[in-house]
């Protein structure tokens, strides 16, 4: 199965500082977010969240707060035409040594328990952070990092999410990566 790996603040929605998110209630989406999973999901890629959540471990806000919040942005996603497959978080705080957390491999190795054809070798992450990155680089996958540079080999750097299908065909063109058609 064909997967890109999606973070969620900053890369979908709008992030929020850790003492706002107690009062988020609407579905701000970064402008772009729509078209890149539109237009992998043409490619036939399968659409996979992975989420740092810490500030439920830090007490920031609930678990039902972010299950409600969850349930509102895959409803908000579906009504533009995006079907997200799954969604893993990690609720840890901060200070928890947990293996879930991005960089951490776990929520990955979660999706794939769960998921066994995934096929990480033509898999590829989306993000906004270091963490992201670094979990990228942690799989050996691809990762389109938005507004964040980085020394790894496979980082293609996008100014914002807008830039994705360009970086998108750039990147598999000149590697050789086979999709169902670029």
């Amino acid at each position: 199965m064909l997967t890109a790996f999606f973070d969620r603040d900053g890369t979908i929605a709008k992030d929020y500082p850790d003492e706002v998110w107690t009062n988020v209630m609407d579905i701000k989406l970064v402008p772009g977010a729509i078209d890149a999973m539109r237009f992998l999901r043409n490619k036939g890629y399968e659409i996979v969240i992975l989420t740092n959540q810490y500030i439920i471990g830090e007490g920031y806000i609930t678990y039902h707060q972010y299950e409600m919040y969850t349930q509102k942005l895959l409803e908000t996603l579906k009504s533009k035409g995006i079907e997200i497959k799954d969604i893993f978080f990690c609720p840890h705080a901060r200070s928890v040594n947990c293996t879930c957390r991005k960089p951490a491999v776990g929520m990955i190795e979660n999706a794939i328990q769960k998921y066994p054809d995934i096929d990480m070798s033509r898999a590829l992450m989306v993000g906004d952070s270091e963490c992201d990155i670094m979990l990228a680089k942690n799989l050996n996958i691809p990762v389109f990092a938005i507004s964040h540079k980085n020394a790894y080999e496979k980082c293609i750097t996008l100014d914002t999410i807008k830039d994705f299908e360009k970086a998108f065909c750039e990147y598999f063109k000149m590697n050789h990566y086979k999709t169902r058609s670029l």
